[in-house]
């Protein structure tokens, strides 16, 4: 599979995996695909990566904001693997190459969604 169809293939994903959050009580805003290499190294510096290069760099990751309805009726950010579990948990049950953030250990990073390639 070429690099091409492998990018689609985790986009076509991505996509069912947003149409799935509601089912699970989540609503997703977009967040981060494209990373440049220049906004990779700021996230090593900073320790919001723990890697030089990234998925994100070959269009092959996103990030996503969770929100989920708080006490009180309005939609409350949320990044708290326990909200977004059964999401990640779904998301590797489309494909073996797909892997959720939240499942990693160490260094646990819920809103993001990766594909491995082939």
């Amino acid at each position: 599979m070429s690099k091409v169809e492998q990018q689609a293939a985790f986009l076509q994903d991505a996509a069912k995996l947003i149409k799935q959050a509601p089912l699970f009580g989540l609503t997703i805003t977009g967040g981060e695909l494209y990373r440049t290499q220049e906004q990779q190294d700021l996230h090593f510096a900073s320790g919001k990566s723990k890697l030089r290069h990234s998925l994100h760099q070959d269009r092959m990751a996103i990030d996503l904001n969770f929100f989920k309805k708080g006490s009180s009726g309005t939609l409350e950010l949320t990044y708290n693997k326990a909200d977004i579990q059964p999401l990640g948990d779904w998301w590797e049950t489309l494909t073996p190459q797909n892997k959720w953030g939240g499942n990693w250990s160490g260094f646990i990073d819920t809103p993001h969604f990766q594909r491995n390639e082939i």
